[in-house]
């Protein structure tokens, strides 16, 4: 798949019409790994633009649904831009949190890739 190929989706977010948010296409790539092809790694993206097209700034606080292990031999590996405040907001595992101030007119960007990796014997089984 090629990054930024499929359409872009653009949302009025929340009860502020004036704060849009828009999120682009998300990316998911499964592939085999290692010698033998034991292993199974899949890649996703999420990325999100934030725009303030208020005269004044505001506080944002976005989520983001972070994919947990809870199988010894599934690992998950996540990198964020920038860097959320908590990734376990609320004491709820998997749930990351930014905070930001956005000043008028300005726009924010947030991402969050995770790639897991589990043998090819185990079924991944993924819950809402």
């Amino acid at each position: 798949a090629t990054p930024g190929a499929a359409p872009v989706a653009s949302l009025s977010f929340g009860r502020d019409a004036l704060v849009l948010v828009r999120a682009d296409a998300p990316l998911d790539m499964t592939g085999s790994t290692g010698l033998t092809g034991a292993r199974t790694e899949r890649k996703t993206r999420r990325a999100y633009q934030v725009e303030n097209r208020h005269k004044s700034a505001v506080t944002l606080q976005v989520l983001h649904a972070a994919p947990v292990s809870r199988h010894e031999k599934i690992e998950v590996e996540s990198l964020y831009q920038p860097q959320p405040a908590d990734t376990a907001w609320n004491r709820q595992a998997g749930t990351i949190a930014w905070h930001q101030n956005l000043a008028a007119g300005a726009t924010a960007q947030f991402s969050a890739e995770h790639t897991i990796r589990y043998p090819k014997d185990i079924e991944l089984v993924e819950r809402p």
